[in-house]
């Protein structure tokens, strides 16, 4: 019998069942191929209590990219003794003599997809708890063979095109198709079987009856083609909504980009991911759809004395360009003429089916609204600065922009039938209609910005359309912050103007937002975290 226990201790030894042997392990990524990172005893699954380091080194002065062709951890969840802090996988890599974080903690049924470091050499560390197991991780390694801010020519990963080559008249990539510009112009809908200048009802511009925003309807797939999510990166939960401006900028909500507590300071670029060309959020194999890692954040800046609202805007700018398609195109920018009282614009996003259930919608949906008048929401914001917002309200009883959408697009549509956005779901909701934040009064914001970001200032600017003089009163000063740095002189640092908003002004509490589920579970509870890391001060 002593026997028996002996061989069988042996095997499960060798089997990996022991959490701390046959785990983690030096890796050399070899100049062509690719290396494997497997968790212990994959594809079974991993033991509990396991804690592997792999130490990855490629080539000198390579690049290396991560992809996993398989992912399933331990999903977050609750229990009676409190919230369960799930297994996780984790990329460092050195910098200059310090460990640095490039991916945020990668749990749940997350994919790693063209992770690229700034270096050969990368940690990554895995760590399960004591509760459920799954089967664990295959992620492949392999010299990056473009460096970041650019992607891969298809079918031909030695040649590499940026986004300021995209559409230029020049043939980059073998096959053209850094030239096949499929609706690259802005605001143009992909509703192929109607006509783009009939005006749009709930039955021409949705799929059914069948209630999927609150009051509204299902989006026909892919007809709202500058839609994006704002996934978080470590459980691929949808966030927040935006919007495609530019092949490499997505415009979105503040509220949804800065780190705990201060919304003056912009998250790590790794925290979020983005989807662009989706329907369906459930469906990670959705022909026409991407997600895309980021490279930086930018936060409007909040001059002092104003509510957050007023500024609520960020731009993410992705990781390497954005290729347009029939499903994937930018909105334009506004004018100061859109957005004319009593007209009907248009609200689309992923956010809840209804205000009771902490639940989110798989597909996309949208809702008609109408703009109303300053006299009208001066009704219900006696004290708003109505030069910096715009109120809108369900076209019928009942409708109302998604629960949870925030940064989700408000477009309205011209004569000619093209989409321009005039500004982001941000505040209100319920009984009382949103005042959401005129993208008009911040286009100067966002020309500065990219320029500073990017040398592809002229193809946002071709975007925007931008109108030289066009700013109006009470626009932020462009001059006032340099890309990827908050406005240093817009506020005291730590004391943010959450406590400023008067009576009738939106809730400036949307700072509260874009928290970890760490800290956001000990504050709000688990029904809180599900819905997607969203603070219910904003309202969405």
């Amino acid at each position: 019998m002593v026997r028996f226990y002996g061989v069988l201790a042996i095997l499960l030894l060798v089997n990996g069942i022991s959490a701390n042997e046959q785990c983690g392990g030096i890796i050399t990524v070899p100049p062509i191929g690719k290396a494997e990172i497997k968790s212990p005893n994959f594809p079974n699954n991993y033991p509990d209590n396991a804690n592997c380091t792999f130490t990855i080194t490629g080539p000198e002065g390579a690049l290396i990219r991560f992809d996993s062709e398989s992912f399933s951890l331990e999903l977050p969840r609750n229990s009676v003794n409190g919230w369960i802090k799930p297994d996780y996988v984790l990329f460092t890599e050195v910098v200059n003599g310090s460990t640095v974080q490039f991916s945020d903690r990668l749990g749940g049924r997350n994919n790693v997809a063209n992770l690229i470091s700034t270096g050969n050499k990368v940690v990554i560390q895995f760590v399960s708890n004591a509760n459920v197991t799954s089967t664990g991780f295959l992620i492949t390694a392999r010299v990056a063979p473009c460096p970041k801010g650019k992607a891969e020519c298809p079918g031909h990963e030695a040649i590499c095109w940026s986004a300021d080559q995209y559409c230029d008249g020049v043939r980059d990539c073998p096959g053209g198709e850094d030239e096949l510009c499929l609706n690259k112009n802005c605001g143009q809908r992909n509703l192929p079987s109607l006509n783009s200048t009939a005006p749009l009802t709930s039955e021409t511009a949705g799929r059914s009856a069948t209630s999927r925003i609150v009051g509204g309807t299902e989006a026909i797939p892919h007809s709202w083609p500058w839609m994006v999510a704002m996934n978080r990166a470590d459980t691929n939960v949808q966030h927040c909504g935006g919007s495609i401006i530019a092949n490499e900028w997505i415009l979105t909500a503040a509220h949804c980009c800065h780190i705990p507590f201060d919304p003056e300071i912009p998250s790590p670029s790794f925290v979020y991911k983005v989807r662009v060309g989706a329907h369906d959020l459930k469906d990670p194999r959705e022909i026409g759809a991407r997600t895309i890692n980021l490279e930086q954040i930018v936060l409007a800046p909040w001059p002092e004395g104003i509510t957050r609202t007023e500024t609520d805007y960020c731009l993410l700018k992705t990781a390497e360009p954005i290729m347009y398609n029939a499903n994937t195109s930018p909105v334009c920018m506004p004018d100061a003429t859109d957005a004319a009282p009593g007209q009907t614009c248009w609200a689309t996003g992923w956010g809840w089916i209804n205000i009771t259930v902490l639940l989110d919608a798989d597909r996309l949906r949208q809702v008609d609204l109408t703009v109303l008048s300053e006299q009208q929401c001066r009704e219900f914001y006696p004290s708003l600065n109505l030069t910096a917002h715009v109120c809108t309200q369900g076209a019928t009883p009942g409708k109302e922009t998604a629960k949870g959408d925030s940064g989700s697009p408000v477009v309205c549509a011209n004569s000619a039938g093209i989409f321009k956005q005039t500004s982001v779901i941000s505040t209100g909701g319920g009984d009382i209609p949103p005042a959401n934040p005129k993208l008009f009064t911040v286009l100067h914001w966002i020309a500065e910005a990219t320029r500073n970001a990017t040398t592809n200032y002229q193809a946002v600017q071709t975007t925007m359309a931008l109108n030289s003089g066009s700013s109006t009163p009470g626009a932020p000063n462009s001059g006032s912050s340099t890309a990827g740095t908050p406005n240093s002189g817009s506020s005291t640092p730590g004391s943010p103007n959450s406590g400023s908003s008067t009576a009738g002004t939106p809730n400036s509490g949307c700072s509260m937002t874009a928290m970890s589920y760490h800290s956001f579970g000990l504050l709000m509870g688990y029904a809180l975290i599900f819905r997607g890391f969203r603070s219910v001060s904003c309202g969405y």
